[in-house]
């Protein structure tokens, strides 16, 4: 006997929200690496963006997506995003660093 059709959509949907709920918690931590990164960067006076670290992340992912046949400009949006929160903590990050370290 067949599952009616909505009962199939609803499982889909199930499983949708299953892998979104993955995307987000791997994003939270994605960005927890990112301000412990920041830490590091404090620490030895580096700059948020090292281009030549932006381009090798980008092209593996770029890559590695084409390759799972994902859109290749749905990759680069979505990279992009995700590069420029990462930035934008560590950006906060480093500069509470500062705050912290600088004598009255």
């Amino acid at each position: 006997m067949q599952r009616p059709l909505d009962e199939e959509l609803r499982d889909l949907r199930r499983a949708i929200d299953a892998i979104d709920e993955q995307i987000l918690t791997f994003l939270a931590r994605r960005f927890a690496i990112a301000d412990e990164i920041a830490e590091h960067k404090a620490l030895r006076r580096q700059a948020v963006v090292q281009p030549e670290r932006a381009q090798e992340v980008r092209a593996r992912y770029l890559e590695a997506g084409a390759a799972l046949g994902l859109n290749p400009p749905f990759l680069s949006a979505l990279w992009t995003l995700v590069h420029e929160e990462s930035c934008r903590r560590q950006g906060e990050r480093l500069r509470a660093f500062e705050r912290s370290t600088r004598t009255v």
